[in-house]
């Protein structure tokens, strides 16, 4: 096959979401990536296909590594009911890049399938941070497709408010209380 005929995934990165990761339900949940070294195309800018958040799919979990890309059924994982995501083509015209510099902020919804290339620059380093905001009403679920090695740790039972672990503290408390 050649190269320009490759999906995104073989050629440029492993695309997924966060959703089916994270240990949450009930809402919404805001991804804020932010990275401390400046970031191209060649040390591994971000990438997001537009308008994903809103097909109300959930694709299987990436495990960045194997061949397929996702986790096996196993270790207490249960991929059953998610989607392996198909390949995105490079030239779908909802794909888009973001170069960053350090300290600048891209923001994107828990279910938009994103990736990047990963780095191919023998001299820059693309090092970034990831927080996470998720919004009231959200509650602590131990999703089955997590592979999040701490989701049997936490000290919430399912369906507790995030805000009863000292693990997700509230940053923007309501005015009032609640």
């Amino acid at each position: 096959m050649a190269d320009e005929e490759r999906s995104i995934f073989e050629r440029d990165g492993v695309f997924h979401q966060d959703e089916p990761y994270f240990l949450v339900e009930g809402g919404d949940v805001t991804v804020c990536w932010v990275p401390v070294d400046r970031v191209t195309a060649t040390n591994g800018a971000m990438g997001y296909l537009r308008g994903s958040h809103r097909w109300n799919r959930l694709f299987e979990p990436s495990d960045f590594v194997t061949e397929r890309g996702t986790f096996p059924e196993r270790d207490g994982i249960d991929l059953t009911g998610l989607e392996v995501l198909p390949p995105v083509s490079a030239d779908d015209d909802r794909l888009v890049y973001f170069d960053a510099q350090p300290g600048d902020v891209i923001v994107h919804h828990w279910a938009t399938i994103h990736g990047s290339a990963g780095n191919t620059s023998t001299t820059a380093q693309r090092r970034a941070a990831s927080v996470r905001y998720a919004c009231d009403g959200c509650r602590f679920h131990r999703r089955p497709s997590s592979p999040e090695p701490f989701r049997f740790m936490v000290d919430l039972d399912e369906g507790d408010p995030l805000e009863k672990s000292d693990r997700f503290p509230v940053v923007w408390p309501r005015p009032g209380g609640r």
